[in-house]
């Protein structure tokens, strides 16, 4: 025999509530699985000056304790490891005309939890004629990935430029503002998305499109659902749609009382 919901017992919307606020809560206290990879961070600088920190932390995405690998201007095969300080089989190459920095003066992220990332760079001042070259092999081909790259000097940054080029795609950061200390996309960081690795490489080159070429850091990260899927919604998003659907099923029950 069939059964129909009595408006009159809110049993079932309530027990149907219950169970989104409980699968919400369960989301936002465990964080759910995640399909993306740990990231791989690098952070650049003079190691060998007096008031070099090795930075560890989250940049515009990561999290606190989050591991970065050191690394001057000419790296060769630099081995990388992720964000949980685990190697990865990822390696990292640099080459051309510049040098490395860990900055004495002022700088615009002087005092914020970014200081020891952004006190330190790399600097060129070829153009695009001869520029600097980066490599990042032994990637997976089947994935995709995503590039962050830090730019912003110290207090005579003001009006710097870098320019950078990936797999066909070019990007120039504005003029340089050297009191900035928050992370301005186009400004002080530039992000290259949906970028495919060629026989486990993904290859880049980098110059100065007005007064110095900088580079605080980098972060590679696999793009979420890698190889054209989806993005998996980050914990919380989840979460708070599970509380959406409680909701509408309680006004739903409250309409049917109202009936």
């Amino acid at each position: 025999m069939r059964r129909y919901l009595d408006p009159g017992r809110p049993f079932h919307w309530i027990a149907l509530v219950r169970g989104a606020a409980i699968a919400a809560l369960a989301f936002l206290t465990v964080g759910g699985d995640r399909s993306d990879a740990a990231a791989i961070n690098l952070q650049f600088g003079n190691q060998s000056s007096t008031v070099w920190q090795a930075y560890t932390g989250a940049g515009v995405v990561g999290a606190a304790g989050d591991y970065w690998n050191p690394s001057g201007f000419s790296a060769s095969g630099l081995s990388l490891k992720d964000s949980n300080n685990s190697l990865t089989g990822v390696t990292f190459s640099n080459s051309g005309s510049g040098g490395q920095f860990t900055t004495t003066f002022t700088y615009g992220f002087q005092g914020t939890p970014y200081a020891a990332l952004m006190k330190g760079y790399l600097h060129s001042s070829v153009n695009t004629s001869n520029p600097n070259t980066f490599t990042f092999a032994g990637l997976d081909n089947s994935k995709t990935y995503s590039l962050y790259i830090y730019s912003q000097g110290d207090s005579g940054a003001n009006g710097r430029r870098l320019g950078v080029s990936i797999g066909g795609t070019t990007s120039t950061t504005t003029s340089s503002v050297a009191t900035a200390n928050t992370f301005i996309l186009n400004q002080n960081y530039l992000l290259f998305s949906n970028l495919t690795p060629t026989a486990g490489q993904i290859q880049g080159t980098w110059w100065r499109d007005n007064g110095q070429a900088n580079i605080n850091g980098m972060q590679l990260l696999e793009t979420p659902g890698g190889g054209g899927g989806g993005a998996v919604p980050e914990p919380a998003s989840a979460a708070i749609a599970l509380m959406f659907l409680g909701g509408g099923a309680l006004r739903k029950w409250r309409k049917m009382r109202r009936a």
